[in-house]
């Protein structure tokens, strides 16, 4: 049986794994084969999530994603300084706004007003503790060596 990326798939079933482990399994008790399965089983699955995360040790990657035009790919350095540039933005919006928002222009601007603010403080914040972890990644690298 094959998985789709054509890889053989284990066959879970009770046969399936006295099939596939009967020479392993001779003269083993119970928790040594079920020890062994959940063991062996795991260390596949770290092993293909090791192959897909992105190593923290490759700087160059994260240095590219500062500056990009999807907002969602970015660090939260590049989202800092995005939100940044739109305060110039919110400024005009504010003055504009009771031209086109009638009588509860106030409302809106101070609605405006406070996303602003409080995603320059959590991008901030991401970003202080962004560059914490790097910085002590780095070390702990240099420490290793």
């Amino acid at each position: 049986m094959q998985n789709i990326i054509g890889k053989e798939m284990k066959d879970y079933t009770e046969d399936g794994i006295q099939e596939q482990f009967s020479t392993l399994f001779s003269n083993q008790s119970e928790e040594e084969k079920l020890w062994y399965l959940l063991t062996h089983d795991t260390m596949e699955i770290k092993q293909a999530y090791d192959k897909r995360v992105k190593k923290p040790e490759d700087m160059s990657k994260n240095q590219k994603r500062d500056k990009s035009i999807i907002y969602w790919n970015m660090n939260y350095r590049g989202k800092f300084k995005r939100t940044l540039w739109f305060i110039p933005i919110v400024i005009v919006l504010c003055f504009l706004t009771p031209y086109f928002m009638g009588g509860f222009w106030l409302f809106y601007d101070v609605i405006l007003i406070v996303i602003l603010i409080g995603q320059l403080v959590y991008t901030y914040q991401k970003m202080k503790l962004e560059e914490s972890e790097k910085t002590q990644h780095k070390q702990e690298n240099k420490d290793k060596r």
